[in-house]
């Protein structure tokens, strides 16, 4: 498990620097390309197109994004055991077990946070009140970081 985690940690790493080697090559081609043609107006649109990316890039690749859960989570523990049934739902959703797991965010559709729950063994989260569609769960750890994803289907009887 240490050793998934530290492979983990290291592709997160090497993603992290591609996306940023991505923003200093577009930023270098476009300076290099605004010196053959040293308009004003071409000169605002480059500045501007390369501020854009630089800042979509650099805050995805650094989880500042301004949401609740960085574009590049930092797994806790390898969760590929963790089930969340029983889906499709219809009244409640239930978490297989796992210590890790301390709040469950659920999402709708919009990436809008519907409900929060407190994680607690063999516990039922009712989801009946919810309109029919798909929704997103994010099962985190105490320090708010993402445990894992999963997808759920709502249905109505």
């Amino acid at each position: 498990m240490v050793l998934r985690l530290a492979a983990h940690l290291f592709v997160q790493l090497i993603v992290k620097y591609l996306k940023l080697y991505c923003i200093f090559a577009v930023h270098l081609f476009y300076h290099k390309k605004l010196k053959k043609k040293n308009t004003m107006g071409r000169t605002l649109q480059a500045l501007l197109f390369s501020l854009t990316l630089t800042l979509a890039l650099s805050t995805s690749a650094f989880g500042l994004n301004g949401g609740e859960v960085p574009l590049i989570p930092i797994a806790v523990q390898y969760s590929d055991d963790i089930q969340v049934y029983p889906n499709p739902a219809v009244d409640y959703i239930m978490i297989s077990e796992n210590e890790a797991v301390k709040e469950v965010w659920i999402y709708n559709i919009l990436g809008n946070r519907v409900r929060t729950y407190n994680a607690e063994a063999d516990k039922r989260y009712d989801v009946r009140d919810l309109p029919r569609g798909m929704y997103v769960i994010r099962l985190v750890d105490g320090n708010s970081n993402l445990v894992t994803t999963r997808r759920i289907n709502k249905i109505n009887p």
